[in-house]
């Protein structure tokens, strides 16, 4: 009934504006492969995950030139437009093996700062790490969040990593089992449906949770990660003005698009949002997080009773 909601789209579908972000936050500065819901048919969809493979036959030193040039290039996108909100970029990994985190002007400036260590951008590639771009982009009166995986390769070898993550089944199990600890079972199901949507034989239980994604409990979960990206943008640091102003609009769509929501709301429910009407910064970030956790309560709730009502056996993916 519902396999033909996870065929992929073709990328001739999306809005020309949006590819045309994805080109920018590309390194080839073509529309890397996307990947997660958004790739597919589904209903309620929140990020744009992305994931780029970028294969060359230079030799090692070259390909560090290239890559921190090309970081450079890409970060210069997030000076001076107002649309563009940058989350986070990890790339390289510190003395502690902890991922770099960097900012806007760390790569422009070619190094960041860490326990009073210097850390260049030329030196990423010298062990393997994670190279992920997170940012937000504001499109139509909301807030878009997009994610960029890097993963180079010289001849076909992987460099930053030693094989391609994408979809990998191990690490999707290993993530089953985080999510179970910590009984956020939409993200569980999340990946069991990455998990099982490879596998021919688990077609059923497929359909099934797709069934999930497409009712009312993705349709909240959808809310959650709306307001969840506006939480990122204030958590970056984004406190201006039109920052604030462009929040408390999405917030009164969000807060009528849940109503449609077939549950009982509690009476305080659509009233926190409106208390956020004349909030700042601080006010805001910390009501945003009070919905948010109200939010995902029932979301979970829900959540765990559906599983059980259709039998999901969640441990057998763990």
């Amino acid at each position: 009934m519902y396999m033909d909601i996870i065929k992929t789209k073709p990328i001739e579908a999306y809005d020309n504006n949006l590819k045309k972000v994805f080109e920018l936050i590309a390194f080839k500065k073509k529309v890397p492969t996307i990947m997660g819901s958004n790739a597919s048919k589904f209903e309620y969809t929140t990020d744009y995950d992305l994931f780029e493979v970028i294969d060359t036959n230079t030799n090692f030193n070259t390909l560090k030139i290239d890559v921190a040039n090309g970081f450079v290039e890409i970060m210069r996108n997030f000076k001076n437009n107002d649309k563009f909100y940058f989350i986070e970029f990890l790339c390289g990994i510190d003395n502690e093996k902890n991922s770099l985190k960097w900012k806007v002007d760390d790569i422009l400036n070619g190094f960041v700062m860490v326990n009073n260590k210097r850390y260049s951008l030329y030196d990423v590639l010298n062990e393997r790490s994670i190279m992920k771009l997170e940012m937000v982009l504001y499109k139509d009166n909301y807030f878009v969040p997009i994610s960029n995986v890097y993963e180079f390769r010289i001849n076909g070898k992987g460099i930053n990593q030693e094989k391609e993550t994408r979809d990998d089944i191990n690490s999707l199990k290993s993530d089953v089992r985080k999510y179970i600890d910590k009984k956020d079972y939409m993200k569980v199901l999340r990946r069991i449906y990455l998990i099982v949507k490879q596998l021919p034989k688990e077609t059923k239980l497929t359909d099934t949770i797709v069934s999930i994604f497409q009712s009312y409990l993705g349709k909240l979960n959808k809310v959650k990660g709306d307001l969840e990206t506006m939480a990122d943008v204030l958590d970056a640091g984004y406190n201006d003005k039109t920052t604030l102003s462009r929040i408390k609009t999405e917030l009164q769509k969000l807060k009528e698009y849940s109503s449609n929501v077939p549950i009982k709301w509690n009476q305080h429910y659509f009233s926190d949002f409106d208390k956020l009407n004349g909030a700042d910064h601080k006010q805001m970030l910390d009501g945003l997080h009070m919905i948010i956790n109200k939010l995902n309560k029932i979301i979970q709730t829900l959540a765990k009773s559906t599983i059980s009502k259709h039998k999901i056996n969640i441990n057998k993916f763990t």
